[in-house]
């Protein structure tokens, strides 16, 4: 959410923050653009390991894991996708259709286009692209079994030289395939943390990789748009960094903060709500961000100017409430009609009766 709060054009995608002209523009760029960019390749790490860790290398056992994934990843995407092809004919047909070719649709062929291929609602071209790692699991399995830890060359070199054909676009991912590769030869080689007799790694590691993260997402941030083609390869060190910073992270600061037990409840009661927020933050963080970018500077002008302080509160002001009004919308839903909450989640984040 926090990647897409960045100025992006509907179903855009920038790899490398432009030169920032203020220390609000380099913040934006160094959250949104760096910081946050371990998210969406880690959710595909974690897909490939999960879908490798219980699997028989069968007929039988690819099918059963097909089925599953049609509830989890098509039935959700062809319902919220339909719902964006909805907003976009209400939109056409409306005070609002100039706002963006975007959220427009103008015949049957193009609201089948925007349905099936080019959803309105653009996240979601994830799910399209974990399908086809899905469908072609069968290869993926054949590749780690055959090149052992050498596919794992691949899915870098896949990483850095961006190999994706437009026409195949969004279902062959060079964002979602390498990092689900990583996780099916995890999951089908066995790997573990050398580590893993202490249950967590020296506190000494985990501070070097989190301060390694910060200081190349930095650089990322300043110089990334320098590297022309390369900047997806300069910006692979910062997703790596990322991921092993969540991964150590979340254990060393349970230790170093200790949490209390009201905290961690609330936390395990939101986070089965999060696949709810990824579907319905569009459009809803798209207008937030124009509102905020348009209506609340003429505000601060009136007030005597905006500050970078400001600037910096109000990029974080459309997320924000974006997270908070999902959030809100998905307990709503599903107190009053758990059954489509459940279809429409994919099965994801059932409410659970308490059990001793």
């Amino acid at each position: 959410m926090v990647y897409h709060a960045y100025r992006f054009a509907p179903g855009a995608f920038i790899v490398a923050a432009p030169p920032a002209h203020s220390a609000a523009d380099f913040l934006e760029g160094y959250i949104s653009l760096a910081l946050m960019r371990w998210a969406l390749p880690f959710l595909g790490l974690v897909s490939g390991y999960l879908f490798f860790r219980s699997l028989t290398p069968s007929v039988a056992g690819f099918a059963g894991k097909l089925r599953s994934r049609m509830r989890t990843l098509l039935v959700p995407f062809l319902i919220w996708s339909g719902l964006g092809v909805l907003f976009a004919v209400a939109v056409t047909h409306s005070p609002y259709r100039g706002i963006s070719d975007y959220w427009t649709i103008h015949s049957l062929g193009e609201a089948l286009d925007r349905w099936l291929l080019h959803p309105v609602i653009y996240p979601l071209w994830f799910l399209q692209a974990l399908m086809t790692c899905m469908l072609l699991s069968p290869l993926v399995y054949l590749a780690v079994k055959t090149l052992r830890g050498w596919v794992l060359v691949i899915a870098v070199l896949w990483w850095a030289l961006g190999w994706q054909p437009l026409v195949l676009w969004p279902w062959v991912s060079a964002t979602a395939f390498p990092p689900f590769i990583v996780g099916a030869a995890i999951a089908i080689l066995g790997w573990g943390a050398p580590w893993a007799g202490r249950k967590t790694a020296p506190a000494w590691l985990t501070a070097v990789v989190a301060l390694s993260w910060l200081a190349t997402a930095a650089l990322f941030a300043v110089y990334g748009h320098e590297l022309g083609r390369w900047a997806r390869a300069g910006l692979l060190p910062v997703v790596v960094l990322g991921i092993l910073t969540a991964w150590l992270g979340f254990d060393a600061l349970k230790g170093l903060l200790r949490p209390p037990a009201w905290l961690i409840a609330a936390g395990l009661f939101v986070a089965p709500l999060s696949f709810f927020v990824y579907v319905t933050q569009e459009p809803t963080l798209a207008v937030l961000r124009a509102f905020t970018r348009t209506h609340l500077p003429a505000y601060v002008q009136r007030s005597g100017g905006e500050s970078q302080a400001f600037a910096i509160v109000r990029y974080l002001l459309a997320p924000t409430i974006a997270i908070a009004g999902s959030i809100g919308a998905a307990l709503l839903l599903r107190r009053l009609a758990p059954r489509v909450y459940a279809v429409t989640t994919g099965g994801r984040g059932r409410e659970r009766r308490a059990t001793r």
